[in-house]
């Protein structure tokens, strides 16, 4: 059985002001998190993704909080989930920046703080990966998208 996980339960929504905008949504009110009971450890560590994305995490910390070592967390975390561990919890951080610049006059220095993406500059190459836009143009899609709508 796999779980889901922020990465593979990530949808699209419009946003109600501009419903040419597309943006992404909170995780939990679409996807459940892992059965706490068949795989307890891997429910708190994909929790803790989603809610505590900020804070320095690594899969040290998250085995140790788990109770599992790191390799057995990489081996059931990729079993349960078909992923990997820091894959969700980058795309978590990505993600987490996108809704972030959404506001206007919001910089890229402390966006990248509060998401745990460390500068801006990591930001950005982070983010043209993933989404294959820099945050500035993709901010300026998101503003034009809004602007027609409107």
């Amino acid at each position: 059985m796999k779980l889901q996980t922020y990465d593979t339960c990530y949808h699209e929504a419009s946003v109600p002001d501009c419903p040419d905008a597309v943006l992404p949504i909170e995780p939990d009110a679409m996807c459940p998190l892992a059965d706490e009971e068949d795989f307890p450890g891997i429910a708190k560590v994909i929790r803790t993704i989603r809610e505590e994305y900020s804070r320095p995490l690594s899969v040290t910390t998250l085995a140790r909080e788990c109770g599992m070592s790191v390799r057995s967390l990489h081996r059931a975390y990729r079993a349960v989930t078909g992923n990997t561990v820091g894959r969700d919890l980058l795309n978590r951080r990505i993600e987490a920046a996108a809704d972030m610049l959404r506001e206007d006059d919001i910089k890229l220095e402390p966006v990248a703080m509060e998401t745990g993406l460390r500068n801006a500059k990591n930001l950005c190459r982070l983010f043209k990966e993933h989404f294959g836009l820099t945050p500035g143009q993709w901010k300026d899609s998101f503003q034009r998208n809004c602007a027609r709508s409107a």
